[in-house]
C-alpha cells in the first residue's frame, strides 16, 4: 500500500462515526502547547465552574535537576486550551515541588503537593487557585510541616467549601509510615491533623524492610471521606495489602480499616493500587483495587456505607504480562453523572479507560469478562494489546503514555490527562476530552 492509500485509510478511520456504545474522544492536545523544552510529569486535574484545572510538575527529582517546579493550565468544558503558555504555581523559591493533586471545593481549587525542605525531608503544602487561574496563596501555606517526612499528599472535597488532605507521614527515624489527614476550609485554614491509619508495629531498621501505610487515595461519598492505602508489614511483596477507611468531614476516623482482598491466607492476601469512586449516591462508593491470587485480578467492591460491602466484582485472571492490562499501575476515577469512569496506564506505555456501573454489580463496562487480547477504539482506528478503551497508544522505545488522571463535568464529559514521553526535553502533559454515550 502506497503512502497516499495509507493516509486515506487513516483519514477514514479517524472521521468515521463512533459505534453505538463507544466513548467519543476529542483530539489529543498539549495542555500548554507554547512551552517548548520541557519535562512535564505527574499531572492531576479537577473540574469546577465550567473549567478544568490541570496541574503538573516540570522536571524529575534528581540531583542534576536544579529545581522541580509546579505549573498549571486551564481547559474549557469544551476542550479549549485557555493558558497555552501555562501558569506558574508557587515558584517563589528554589524548593523542589512535586506530585501535585487538585480538588474543587465549590468556589476555588485546592492544590496540594510535596516539597523538599532545607532539612532534606518532605513537607506537604497547598495553595488555592480561582477558576480564573489566579493563585490566591502566592507562597502557598503549610498543611504538614513537621519533623520527618510527609509525602504523597492527596485531596478531596465535599463541594461546599471544605476539603480534606491526606498524606503518608513518618514522624520518626525508623520510617514507620502512618496516614494523616487534616481539613482545609475555603479560606485556606488548616485544621488539626489526625491519624487516619496508624502505622503497624515493627522495626524496619531491624527487619531491613519497609513497614507502614503508603500511597493514600481519597474521595467524598456525600457523607464521609473514603480513604484507601497500601498497608505493608513484612516486605514489598509479602504482607502487602490494600485497606480502606472512612473519615468524617473533619478527618476523624469513622470506621476501622478493612482488608480488601480476593483470597485468604498470606499467599493470596496481596492487593494494591486502591482507587475510590464516589458521587453516584450519598453514602455509597466503589473501591477498585488489584488483587493477586496466582495472577493479577482487578476487583471492584461496592459499599453502601462505612465498611458495608454490598458485593464485589472480580475480573478475569491474568499472567504477569496480561496483568498489566488493568493493574500493575494505579488508576484514577470520576463520576460523569451516569456512571463512574476509570483511567489507567496499561502495558507500560498505553493509557486506557473504562466505564464502571454506578448501580448494581460494579462491572467495568468496557472490559468484557474473560476477553483478552487487542482492545479497539473503533471510532479512531486505535488498537492496543490491552483491555479497556484506548485513549493514547504508545510504542516501545518511541512513545510512552503514562500516569493518567481524570475529572468530569458531571454531565457526560471527562478530561483525561497523561504524560506523553517522546524523549529528553519532550515529555508533555496532553489531554483528550471524552464523551460517554447516553
Amino acid at each position: 500500500m502506497n503512502s497516499f492509500a495509507k493516509a486515506l485509510v487513516a483519514l477514514v478511520l479517524l472521521s468515521a462515526p463512533a459505534h453505538a456504545g463507544d466513548i467519543h474522544l476529542g483530539e489529543e492536545t498539549p495542555v500548554a502547547p507554547e512551552i517548548r523544552k520541557t519535562f512535564q510529569m505527574n499531572p492531576a486535574v479537577a473540574f469546577g465552574k465550567d473549567v478544568y484545572l490541570v496541574v503538573w510538575q516540570d522536571g524529575p527529582f534528581t540531583w542534576e535537576c536544579p529545581q522541580v517546579k509546579l505549573w498549571m493550565a486551564r481547559v474549557s468544558a469544551t476542550g479549549k486550551v485557555l493558558n497555552p503558555k501555562g501558569l506558574p504555581l508557587c515558584q517563589h523559591d528554589k524548593r523542589h515541588r512535586r506530585r501535585p493533586r487538585v480538588a474543587f471545593d465549590g468556589t476555588n481549587f485546592l492544590v496540594v503537593w510535596a516539597e523538599y525542605n532545607e532539612e532534606k525531608n518532605w513537607d506537604v503544602s497547598a495553595a488555592r487557585v480561582s477558576p480564573e487561574g489566579e493563585v490566591l496563596d502566592e507562597k502557598g501555606f503549610a498543611v504538614a510541616h513537621a519533623p520527618g517526612n510527609q509525602c504523597t499528599p492527596v485531596a478531596a472535597t465535599n463541594g461546599a467549601g471544605r476539603s480534606l488532605a491526606a498524606w503518608a507521614d513518618s514522624p520518626g527515624p525508623q520510617g514507620r509510615y502512618q496516614i494523616m489527614a487534616a481539613s482545609v476550609d475555603g479560606g485556606g485554614r488548616v485544621g488539626a491533623a489526625a491519624v487516619a491509619a496508624p502505622a503497624p508495629p515493627g522495626n524496619p531498621a531491624a527487619s531491613g524492610t519497609h513497614v507502614g501505610n503508603f500511597h493514600p487515595e481519597i474521595a467524598f461519598d456525600g457523607r464521609n471521606y473514603v480513604l484507601t492505602y497500601v498497608h505493608l508489614e513484612l516486605s514489598r511483596w509479602v504482607g502487602e495489602n490494600t485497606r480502606a477507611a472512612w473519615l468524617s468531614p473533619d478527618g476523624k476516623p469513622v470506621k476501622t480499616t478493612k482488608y480488601l482482598t480476593i483470597g485468604s491466607g498470606n499467599a493470596t492476601k496481596r492487593a494494591r493500587n486502591g482507587c475510590v469512586l464516589a458521587g453516584a449516591k450519598p453514602g455509597e462508593s466503589v473501591v477498585r483495587y488489584i488483587g493477586y491470587r496466582g495472577a493479577m485480578q482487578p476487583a471492584f467492591t461496592r459499599y453502601t456505607g462505612p465498611d458495608q460491602a454490598a458485593g464485589t466484582y472480580t475480573g478475569p485472571g491474568y499472567t504477569s504480562h496480561r496483568g498489566q492490562a488493568m493493574g500493575v499501575y494505579p488508576a484514577r476515577g470520576a463520576f460523569d453523572g451516569k456512571q463512574y469512569v476509570l483511567a489507567w496506564q496499561a502495558h507500560s506505555f498505553h493509557v486506557v479507560m473504562s466505564r464502571v456501573a454506578a448501580a448494581g454489580e460494579p462491572k467495568a463496562l468496557d472490559i468484557p469478562p474473560g476477553k483478552e487480547g487487542v482492545a479497539e477504539n473503533r471510532s479512531r482506528g486505535m488498537k492496543a494489546e490491552t483491555q479497556g478503551f484506548p485513549v493514547a497508544v504508545g510504542a516501545a522505545g518511541k512513545r510512552w503514555c503514562l500516569r493518567p488522571a481524570i475529572a468530569s463535568d458531571g454531565k457526560g464529559k471527562c478530561l483525561v490527562v497523561y504524560e506523553d514521553d517522546q524523549g529528553i526535553d519532550n515529555r508533555r502533559v496532553k489531554f483528550r476530552l471524552a464523551t460517554t454515550p447516553p
